[in-house]
């Protein structure tokens, strides 16, 4: 059942906090899990959560303030580039937190469960092939336009001419990158059921290929990658540093409410220990 304090609480909050039905709810997208699985996965999702509201939140909001302060400069492309770390450390943190319960529930999908749950993948990888192979250079760029656009618009507000004028000058030096994210998870995919076939020592195997997969991604994978993270940085920083008063207001008031919503859910964590 859902609180009257979840209730009031903004959509953040409110998203966080049924985290423990909306996990096993995604996972069953793609596997259906019996009765005795979904109550084991609800025994391996407690500590976890606990740990994540525990731990990981504080840093959360350590980065949104650490954000904040470079507002107060000028900003440059190493300062994303930190925050980006940030990011990409706390991402590596949750993985490895997560491969011990992610292991134990392989353990006990039957082998049906694993071929539906591949089936279901390549079904989807079939859908984004699809999707955005066909479509021209023109019209990559353009969605990759409006995403970063409508992404400007939710913190800043109205974007300026000028400021557009140089998106748009920017995002045709994007490569595609469709092809190489596709090619990078059906691969992915192919490693990840080779194992799962749980031959002998499987669930090492497993550990080391979900620890180890930044290791072996392609060098084209991360060429494009990186390429198009610096374009959209530079951007980023264009943006911030031309951003107007009305701008700044928008920004800081976007970036309290996200530290207010983790404040809230680390004074929830507190309160329930």
């Amino acid at each position: 059942s859902v609180s009257l304090f979840n209730l009031a609480c903004s959509k953040t909050t409110f998203s966080y906090n049924q985290l423990d039905w909306l996990l096993p709810w995604y996972l069953n997208r793609f596997v259906n899990l019996d009765q005795h699985q979904e109550r084991y996965l609800d025994s391996l999702l407690s500590p976890f959560l606990d740990w994540h509201r525990a731990e990981e939140l504080p840093k959360y909001l350590r980065t949104f303030k650490n954000f904040e302060g470079l507002l107060d400069d000028e900003v440059m492309p190493a300062d994303l580039e930190r925050l980006e770390d940030e990011i990409e450390h706390a991402w590596v943190r949750l993985e490895r937190r997560s491969l011990d319960w992610l292991i134990n529930l392989a353990t006990i999908l039957s082998a049906k469960q694993v071929e539906d749950f591949f089936q279901k993948l390549k079904k989807q990888q079939n859908k984004y092939e699809k999707k955005y192979l066909p479509r021209t250079d023109a019209e990559f760029v353009e969605e990759a336009r409006q995403e970063l656009v409508g992404l400007l618009k939710k913190y800043l507000g109205s974007i300026t001419p000028e400021q557009r004028k140089f998106i748009d000058s920017q995002l045709v030096d994007l490569k595609r990158s469709d092809r190489t994210w596709l090619d990078e998870r059906a691969r992915w995919m192919d490693r990840v059921e080779k194992v799962l076939e749980r031959k002998p020592d499987w669930q090492d195997n497993l550990k080391k290929l979900l620890i180890d997969r930044e290791k072996n991604l392609s060098e084209d994978y991360l060429m494009v990658y990186e390429w198009n993270m610096s374009v959209i940085r530079n951007i980023l920083v264009r943006n911030l540093n031309s951003r107007s008063k009305r701008q700044d207001r928008k920004l800081r008031n976007e970036l309290a409410k996200w530290q207010r919503d983790i404040e809230t859910l680390i004074a929830q964590t507190k309160g329930s220990s």
